[in-house]
């Protein structure tokens, strides 16, 4: 059943999956092991892994994306210090080497390094306030969205499934305690008559009427001696002292 909000994540994960396939024979099952991530909380430090793979990308252009990952991750934390447009990298790196997270101090001043090599490199100008970059960490902020904002809205996400999973076990609980109820009724009367009028007497026409008596159905004995008189037994393997 899928979420009534389409945006959840895993609302868009099902429709795009479509219905499941039908199961295969036993004698096809096969162990499967599938690493899976989240397409919406992939850090970028992955994306800049993959890239160093390439032949066609080099030192400088791997330097400029992990610089421009830090930075993203550094406003994302400190949603504030993007409040003010345009937004101002070396400020930014210098607010983040004096906050009082630790990690965030020692990404500051790193950011602050990386963001000195690479105007020496000839790949941004502090002349254009790093305008290349400082566009594309926008553009990327964009596109990612506030942290604050996703956190939220997740935590809200996850209240309503727990409250639906409560929901769900407080009528499991009352289905169960009504079926105890049922058992404990069902052995309360077992000991008792199923009528008033007792057994073997049931009530027509608010008359009662006593059941007509069983017959007996068996079982029957015979002997081999009887059967052979009443010509039952014609030929017998019996021995004659048995």
């Amino acid at each position: 059943m899928l979420s009534p909000n389409d945006k959840h994540h895993l609302h868009v994960l099902l429709d795009e999956l479509g219905p499941a396939p039908s199961q295969v024979l036993r004698n096809q099952n096969r162990a499967v092991d599938l690493p899976l991530y989240s397409r919406w909380e992939t850090p970028i430090q992955d994306i800049t892994t993959a890239l160093m793979s390439e032949n066609n990308v080099t030192q400088n252009d791997i330097l400029y994306m992990e610089t421009k990952a830090i930075f993203v991750h550094i406003i994302r934390s400190i949603p504030q210090l993007a409040e003010k447009r345009p937004i101002n990298l070396p400020l930014i790196a210098e607010k983040a080497a004096t906050a009082k997270d630790s990690i965030l101090v020692r990404k500051g001043i790193k950011v602050k390094e990386m963001l000195r090599e690479l105007e020496e490199l000839g790949v941004i100008d502090q002349k254009d306030d790093f305008r290349i970059m400082r566009e594309e960490v926008i553009a990327e902020l964009l596109h990612l969205g506030n942290l604050k904002e996703k956190i939220v809205e997740e935590s809200a996400s996850l209240e309503s499934v727990y409250k639906t999973i409560c929901d769900h076990n407080a009528y499991l609980r009352s289905q169960l305690e009504q079926y105890k109820a049922y058992l404990q009724n069902v052995r309360m009367n077992s000991g008792k008559d199923s009528s008033s009028s007792g057994v073997g007497v049931i009530s027509v026409g608010g008359k009662e009427k006593k059941l007509a008596k069983s017959i007996s159905q068996g079982p029957y004995r015979f002997t081999h001696s009887q059967f052979e008189k009443e010509g039952i037994i014609v030929e017998s393997n019996v021995p004659e002292n048995r």
